[in-house]
C-alpha cells in the first residue's frame, strides 16, 4: 500500500518530467513496480496514482458506477480520457503529458502534494490560494461534518 504525505516545490525539466523526491519515492509500495497512472483531478491539478492505489480507485469506481448510467460514463470518460501509465525512470522522474500539464496550469514550477494514496501536481499559486482558504475554523467545520 502506497502512502504519501507532505509537499515539495518541484521543477519540470524541458521534457515535461518531474523528479519525485526520494522521501516520497520511499513510500511507493513494492507492488506498484514504480509505475504510476496519471490523470485529471476533480480539482485544478493532476493526480499521480501508483499502480497499486490506482487498482483500488478503479475497483471503487467499478463497484459504485453503472455503465448504463450516462452521468457515470461521463465521469469515467472525464477522468480517464487523457490518463496515461508511466514508469519512473532511473532518476526517479515521471514524464507528465502536455495536455495534463495544461489542465493543471503547470509550466515550470509545481507543487507536489501527498494526498494519502496518491500525489497531486499543482501550479504553486493555485495551490497557495486553495491552501489559504483552509483556515482553522473551516478545518474544524469539515472535521465535524466528515469525521465520525
Amino acid at each position: 500500500m502506497s502512502r504519501f504525505i507532505g509537499s515539495e516545490l518541484c521543477m519540470l525539466d524541458a521534457k515535461g518530467r518531474i523528479n519525485i523526491p526520494a522521501r516520497m519515492r520511499r513510500n511507493i509500495a513494492p507492488e506498484a513496480n514504480d509505475t504510476f497512472f496519471i490523470l485529471r483531478s476533480f480539482d485544478p491539478c493532476v493526480n499521480l496514482y501508483p499502480s497499486d492505489e490506482f487498482a483500488h480507485l478503479d475497483a471503487k469506481l467499478s463497484a459504485a458506477l453503472s455503465e448504463g448510467d450516462e452521468d457515470a460514463r461521463e465521469l469515467v470518460r472525464g477522468l480517464f480520457a487523457d490518463a496515461v501509465e508511466v514508469a519512473l525512470d532511473a532518476q526517479g522522474r515521471l514524464n507528465i503529458p502536455d495536455k495534463l500539464l495544461d489542465y493543471a496550469g503547470v509550466k515550470k514550477e509545481s507543487m507536489l502534494i501527498g494526498n494519502r494514496t496518491h500525489l497531486e501536481l499543482w501550479h504553486p499559486k493555485t495551490y497557495e490560494q486553495r491552501a489559504a482558504s483552509l483556515d482553522q475554523a473551516r478545518l474544524n467545520g469539515l472535521a465535524k461534518r466528515l469525521l465520525p
